[in-house]
């Protein structure tokens, strides 16, 4: 935060992208629980459902990432889904064992991904949040003082 957004109280162009980010993984780590259902569900019914919450979730991801400046972040989510997606691609198997890689190797990396990012941009909007009350505080203190003076 820069000084003049400071004194006016409002967030950086990054700092509201990393808010976004926030909200967006709290639902998108929601999702992953999907996995859990390959194992009692149809899996192509899963699978698809992954796919298509992917689909939804990861350019949001990105953009909010690039936002935020976030770059190598950035980059290894976009290498961490073309490795996932292309990987089983280049391997020949039986198709029922390409639908498990598929579900394996693409969704597992991306949620645990998604998992970790989470914790860190939690930990990035608190700690901007924190800042945005300690000078509300700050400011809250100096109109205190500046009545007492008067």
């Amino acid at each position: 935060m820069n000084e003049s957004h400071v004194m006016l109280g409002m967030r950086s162009r990054e700092e509201e992208a990393l808010v976004r980010l926030d909200r967006w993984l709290s639902y998108e780590v929601k999702s992953g629980w999907g996995i859990v259902l390959m194992f009692f569900a149809p899996i192509q019914l899963v699978i698809t459902a992954l796919y298509l919450l992917m689909i939804v979730f990861v350019p949001l991801i990105v953009v909010e990432l690039f936002k935020a400046r976030w770059y190598k972040t950035t980059a290894a989510l976009v290498v961490l889904v073309l490795a996932g997606y292309l990987l089983p691609r280049s391997i020949t198997m039986d198709p029922r064992m390409i639908t498990w890689m598929y579900g394996l190797g693409v969704f597992v990396p991306f949620y645990f991904f998604c998992w970790g990012l989470r914790w860190v941009v939690a930990e990035k909007v608190a700690e901007i949040k924190a800042t945005e009350a300690f000078e509300r505080m700050d400011r809250a203190q100096a109109v205190l003082d500046s009545e007492n003076t008067a």
